[in-house]
């Protein structure tokens, strides 16, 4: 073989080689926006915001990614746990949404779930009559607050309303604890608290940052 044909069959080579780089990398980038838009439409989502119309679209523009196999385990993991998160908010009484509740499900079946989160635990660092203590306390400064809500006549709706706002501007977890109560009590009450539901577990994630 002579020089000049060595020449372009390595020419020739390195050209496909540099193809299927830009191919990959290309892939690897498209396949990283597409989690951020969904990572935005779960943060939504645990605002209480109405996601399901970018849900609809974002998994029908990204179904065959699943449908070839073409998600690596770390972005099937992370894929996975936004779904999750936003599966856990959808209110399955609406068709709409139901709809996309049983999408996400064949999402699961095909294999893109949720990554295992680690939990790490410690020992307690207070005892439990301190603990005890500190809970009353939290108590008490609750009554106080909701006393103040009271008689002022505002709705407990509106109450709920306003402790979740506060909870997202002040740096107190007393909002929270307030919010998550009332929350329960509303839910036992029959009332429609998936928004809230969303709101407070968005709150609670910010927190832990």
């Amino acid at each position: 073989m002579s020089r000049l044909k060595t020449l372009k069959r390595l020419e020739s080579n390195l050209k496909h080689l540099l193809t299927s780089v830009a191919r990959l990398e290309t892939d690897q980038i498209e396949t990283l926006n597409s989690i951020n838009v969904l990572d935005d439409i779960a943060r939504d989502s645990l605002k209480g915001r109405y996601v399901n119309n970018r849900l609809g679209s974002w998994m029908a523009k990204n179904r065959v990614l699943v449908d070839e196999g073409r998600l690596k385990k770390t972005a099937i993991s992370a894929v996975g746990n936004l779904l999750s998160d936003i599966k856990n908010g959808l209110d399955k009484t609406d068709p709409e949404s139901k709809k996309l509740f049983d999408e996400i499900d064949s999402w699961f079946t095909k294999g893109v779930v949720p990554g295992r989160k680690v939990v790490l635990s410690r020992p307690p660092e207070i005892s439990e009559s301190d603990l005890t203590e500190q809970y009353f306390e939290l108590f008490k400064k609750e009554t106080e607050q909701l006393t103040y809500y009271k008689e002022h006549g505002d709705h407990i709706l509106s109450m709920l309303d306003d402790i979740l706002k506060n909870a997202e501007v002040k740096n107190d977890p007393i909002y929270l604890h307030m919010a998550g109560s009332i929350i329960y009590y509303l839910k036992n009450k029959g009332y429609k608290i998936d928004p809230y539901v969303r709101k407070l577990r968005f709150l609670e994630k910010d927190e832990k940052k």
